[in-house]
């Protein structure tokens, strides 16, 4: 990577955890609340904004139109309430609704880091985070750029338009810049292409595991049939694999996270099932209900109560990407 016209630029690496905005997503006035002066002016009219929870094995963003921001404070009075899917926020706070009035709204979901990636998907290939965007009288400000592409050379001076995004690489570029500049913050880069490749390398060390242990462990077992399986259904949505057309698919089929390969996994999965039934049926049983229990969306976790709890935010926070503790254009883990 590069330091380009004194913005520094930073790999995310394969491994990394972030909670962004992707800015005029949904509800953008003209002009747009694309930058430094539209954001701090507050022209969306809103006090509160909305920002997905991304890690390495989930990318999924919500629409990415201009600027996506990255945020490493978590402090508990910047999170009002938190959804595995689109909270459906805009309708009850595009006239500006407060913090005070939040109540009625609230779904009262609480997970941890790994339950809300499991659990992310369904109606929309994300999930939602609600965040008050004042606290303690300040307003709460981007800590880096993020800049979602496939290649990091290539894309910048492309013409076609990047995954989950509606405008060019190049364009994406540009304004991802712009964006930091105005803030004086650095961008931070994911390369899709190297994470979902990583993801599969993943993926085949949990399968060796599997069809590998000497020792049949129930828990182990489990924990790799749903790393497998799970694996493969977080990434995807990074891909706008389903429900989209073939050519998406098929743009990301060199990296191994294709639907053609979770097939053939969840097959040989159900045929290692077979075969454990004349050596151990307990245990083909168990490898059959994990296959199921894996395959089949998980339940949803509800916790009727409102508020966030400092605990739970503060595995977020421990995780989320600090741009200083990246090399400067090199991934963390090289």
């Amino acid at each position: 990577m590069k330091l380009e016209e004194g913005v520094k630029i930073y790999n995310a690496g394969v491994d990394f955890s972030m909670l962004v905005h992707s800015v005029g997503a949904i509800y953008q006035k003209e002009g747009g609340a694309t930058d430094a002066e539209h954001w701090t002016r507050d022209t969306t009219g809103l006090d509160c904004f909305s920002a997905s929870f991304v890690r390495n094995d989930c990318l999924g963003f919500c629409n990415i139109r201009t600027a996506v921001y990255g945020f490493s404070d978590l402090d508990v009075n910047w999170l009002l309430d938190m959804s595995d899917s689109d909270y459906n926020s805009m309708p009850h706070f595009a006239n500006g609704l407060s913090q005070s009035v939040l109540s009625p709204f609230v779904h009262g979901i609480r997970m941890n880091p790994d339950e809300m990636v499991k659990n992310t998907g369904g109606s929309h290939d994300y999930n939602e985070f609600l965040m008050n965007k004042y606290s303690d009288g300040r307003i709460k400000k981007p800590d880096y750029i993020v800049f979602p592409c496939d290649d990091f050379e290539k894309d910048i001076v492309s013409e076609n338009v990047l995954t989950k995004s509606e405008v060019s690489g190049k364009l994406a570029y540009q304004i991802a810049l712009k964006a930091a500049k105005e803030y004086n913050i650095p961008i931070v880069v994911i390369e899709r292409n190297k994470v979902l490749a990583n993801e599969k390398a993943k993926i085949e060390i949990a399968k060796q595991k599997l069809y590998n242990l000497e020792e049949k462990d129930e828990k182990q077992i489990r924990e790799y049939i749903n790393n497998i399986i799970t694996r493969y259904r977080t990434n995807f949505l990074g891909m706008n694999t389903f429900g989209e057309t073939d050519e998406t698919t098929e743009k990301y089929k060199d990296t191994g996270i294709s639907i053609d390969n979770y097939i053939t996994d969840c097959k040989n999965i159900l045929e290692y099932a077979k075969y454990l039934e004349g050596i151990d049926e307990h245990l083909s049983e168990v490898v059959l209900n994990s296959f199921k229990d894996a395959i089949e969306h998980p339940p949803r976790i509800h916790q009727l109560s409102f508020g966030i709890d400092e605990e739970l935010m503060q595995k977020y926070e421990e995780i989320v990407l600090k741009p200083n503790n990246l090399e400067l254009g090199r991934p963390r883990n090289a």
